[in-house]
């Protein structure tokens, strides 16, 4: 069953989150699927630090370097949607015209 849980990591966010789902639903589905599925809420796989930064720079039409002092490579956490990166806060001055500055 680990070939069913490693296609869903493969497909992507929408069937990584339905996974999570199915591992719950003990009723509906074979006990050692849902234990595969399991897996899927508490290791989802983590994308990779180009993918994050080519999201964040298109989003924001800025460089990543002009956007922060420092940026963690590696995700602290990782869930099927998204990620938590660590970001130490600055009082940089921001410039971007879409984002709000609380001073």
């Amino acid at each position: 069953m680990s070939w069913f849980r490693r296609s869903l990591e493969a497909a992507g966010p929408a069937f990584i989150k339905w996974g999570q789902w199915a591992a719950s639903r003990h009723d509906l589905f074979p006990k050692d699927l849902c234990e595969q599925l399991e897996m899927l809420q508490s290791s989802a796989p983590a994308h990779s630090f180009w993918y994050t930064k080519r999201v964040i720079e298109r989003s924001l039409g800025m460089p990543i370097d002009q956007l922060f002092d420092t940026f963690e490579e590696q995700a602290l956490a990782s869930g099927s949607i998204g990620q938590v990166r660590g970001i130490p806060l600055c009082m940089r001055p921001c410039t971007h015209p879409n984002i709000n500055c609380m001073r």
